[in-house]
């Protein structure tokens, strides 16, 4: 998916085991990523959830160097989500700043 760098969220339902595919691969390491940060998931897939807002809480991140032959090489970094257990309030407000951004 990418060509030396990526990011790859998985969303785990019990909070401990990791998928075994992510819900999601970006083509770029997102490095300031830590435990505990609230990222906001918009599902924009054609479905009946077209459009939902879900936030997610980091519960882990692993860093994975890929080696290749030629000393080439690519970073994966693999990160565990969680539901985010939230209240409406923050949600809206969460979603008011992406509207301004």
């Amino acid at each position: 998916m990418t060509k030396d760098a990526g990011t790859f969220i998985y969303l785990s339902e019990d909070g401990e085991s990791w998928p075994k595919k992510p819900l999601v691969g970006l083509p770029l390491d997102l490095a300031w990523l830590q435990v505990g940060d609230v990222l906001q998931v918009k599902d924009l897939r054609p479905s009946f959830f077209m459009g939902t807002l879900s936030p997610v809480r980091l519960v882990e991140i692993q860093i994975e160097i890929l080696i290749h032959s030629g000393k080439w090489g690519q970073i994966r970094r693999n990160v565990l989500a969680v539901p985010a257990e939230t209240d409406d309030e923050y949600i809206n407000a969460v979603q008011e700043g992406i509207n301004h951004a």
